[in-house]
């Protein structure tokens, strides 16, 4: 509640006061560019590290073959080759696990956050505002705290699978000699974009945009990592 909810709570309804209109659905927007943009050098990070293991896959690929009957000796020729590569695999867990707690935090807050009765959580330099003049529709289209079933699920499911695809390429011209790889890279494609949609159409809109925001803002940061020499 404290390290959490309530920052994001007030600073979503601090960013509401600012927003034409008071609505909702802009502040949502404005919210996950913040998010992102502080979260922008340990995701560069996280990124630039995939990109490491996917150009030291063969090498990981051989050191398999060669030592599957020791698994002792497989493990650390592995690790001798991430410390030369200089790549952690676990790195990019920490961008997600910061932002898991925000995503939370924001499902509740458009869940029923804007109701009056919440207007004891707001700080004191933002306690003007009132909860129940806020706009929760965006663009005249859809409602911030009610669930959409398909136009939202199918933007996020759409971006989701263009970030993937994104990500892609790399990672099959490392794998080429594992069929077993390419088949999971290619399962997950359409497999998770999927999964993500479902998920997007059981939230209330509010969650679903703030994932959109966030996927497209990745999709940018990959593709300026993949232009990288």
């Amino acid at each position: 509640m404290n390290f959490f909810y309530k920052p994001v709570y007030n600073a979503l309804i601090g960013l509401i006061g600012l927003m034409p209109g008071q609505n909702l659905g802009f502040a949502i927007i404005i919210l996950t560019l913040i998010v992102r943009t502080l979260l922008f050098h340990p995701n560069q990070k996280a990124l630039s590290g995939q990109k490491k293991m996917q150009e030291i896959q063969p090498k990981l690929e051989a050191i398999r073959k060669k030592h599957k009957d020791n698994q002792q000796l497989m493990a650390m020729e592995t690790l001798k080759v991430w410390q030369e590569a200089k790549v952690n695999p676990f790195s990019s867990c920490l961008p997600m696990l910061i932002q898991f707690p925000i995503l939370i935090a924001i499902f509740y807050v458009v869940q029923a956050g804007i109701n009056p009765d919440k207007q004891v959580l707001l700080y004191n330099f933002i306690s003007q505002i009132q909860l129940d003049q806020i706009q929760t529709q965006f663009l005249g289209l859809l409602d911030m705290t009610e669930r959409n079933l398909f136009v939202l699920p199918i933007i996020v499911g759409l971006l989701q699978f263009v970030q993937l695809k994104t990500a892609m390429p790399s990672m099959s011209s490392t794998s080429s000699g594992n069929s077993t790889n390419q088949a999971i890279q290619k399962n997950m494609v359409y497999f998770m974009p999927a999964l993500i949609a479902v998920f997007t159409a059981s939230l209330p809109s509010g969650v679903g945009l703030y994932w959109a925001t966030s996927t497209l803002f990745g999709i940018g940061q990959q593709t300026y990592i993949n232009r990288k020499k």
